[in-house]
């Protein structure tokens, strides 16, 4: 069984190796690079800084590939799910497409998350998730299974998967 340090330290040979980094910084430098108000001091933009919304201990610097956390408040679903913005997705999360969608690259989650051992923190950090049909947590056993193989499905179509089911970066 991993430990949560082991997890932390997966997901940044992840992102490293995806061009990217992951960032465990204290809850004074996440304030400071993620108060709207310090804007004169942070680039503060749609393509720039981005605090998660469900959370005020994670965020991402979309255009330099960098997800943060807060020291001690890491939550590694929460950061699998950042890093779908980061690495799954050709768009910034600001953008309104049809290939902006989380549920397109949702299975790119799932793998990562299995590939370090933690689907099941993954999923319980990510009860919350509106599947379109209802919360993540709401979804029986069978209609979870039949959802990962569908997300996975349209993983590998977006190119966020390989076709042997590797999670990849797609910038």
């Amino acid at each position: 069984m991993s430990t949560r340090r082991e997890h932390l330290l997966a997901l940044t040979r992840i992102c490293r190796d995806f061009g990217g980094r992951l960032a465990i910084i204290s809850q004074r430098e996440f304030d400071r690079l993620f108060d709207e108000s310090n804007s004169d001091e942070t680039p503060w933009e749609e393509e720039e800084l981005n605090p998660a919304p469900f959370t005020d201990a994670h965020g991402l610097w979309w255009s330099r590939k960098i997800i943060y956390a807060v020291e001690g408040r890491e939550e590694v679903g929460s950061i699998i799910h950042e890093m779908g913005h980061v690495f799954a997705s050709p768009h910034h999360p600001h953008h309104d497409c049809s290939e902006c969608c989380e549920w397109n690259w949702f299975g790119w989650e799932i793998v990562i998350a299995r590939r370090i051992g933690a689907a099941r923190t993954w999923s319980r950090h990510n009860a919350g998730y509106n599947t379109g049909e209802a919360l993540w947590s709401e979804l029986s056993s069978k209609q979870r299974r039949a959802a990962v193989a569908d997300r996975l499905a349209r993983a590998r179509e977006v190119g966020a998967l390989s076709a042997d089911g590797t999670a990849r970066s797609v910038r």
